[in-house]
């Protein structure tokens, strides 16, 4: 049998249906879930979240956010001028959606919420903390390393 091109062209068509075959099967194994399920409403709501970020860099004594890797836990301190603060934190894994989570702001008399680490997974998380100071809306970002 002698090689023509019309063989060639064969080949080529039927190596690429193969490539195509296995990359659809390949896309497959990977989870393509959205990071937000209603990412539409939130895309929509964005502005009021321009103006909590707004409302958190004008303050005058910031939120503090800090790790103690020595007590295992995640230290918030609120800024002292609010008496009623209220909001919740959310704790973001980009490389696991199952493992977010969401707690709600209970501060003590001094304006701290204490959150232990100790059952956290090891690795990078953004903890997202969207809270209200006497009825005024604020919100805050940060990246911890566990």
């Amino acid at each position: 049998m002698k090689f023509t091109w019309g063989t060639g062209i064969a080949i080529v068509y039927t190596l690429f249906v193969i490539v195509m075959i296995g990359m659809v099967i390949y896309s497959k194994t990977f989870d393509h879930s959205l990071v937000v399920d209603n990412y539409y409403e939130e895309d929509l709501a964005y502005q009021s979240h321009i103006d909590r970020v707004n409302n958190a860099r004008s303050l005058e004594q910031d939120l503090i956010i800090q790790e103690d890797k020595e007590q295992q836990m995640i230290l918030f301190k609120f800024p002292t001028e609010f008496r009623q603060i209220s909001g919740s934190i959310w704790f973001y894994r980009a490389s696991d959606k199952s493992k977010d989570f969401k707690i709600n702001i209970a501060a003590d008399s001094e304006g701290q919420v204490i959150v232990p680490f100790k059952n956290l997974a090891a690795g990078l998380w953004k903890v997202k903390v969207d809270w209200e100071g006497d009825g005024k809306p604020f919100y805050k970002e940060a990246t911890i390393v566990l």
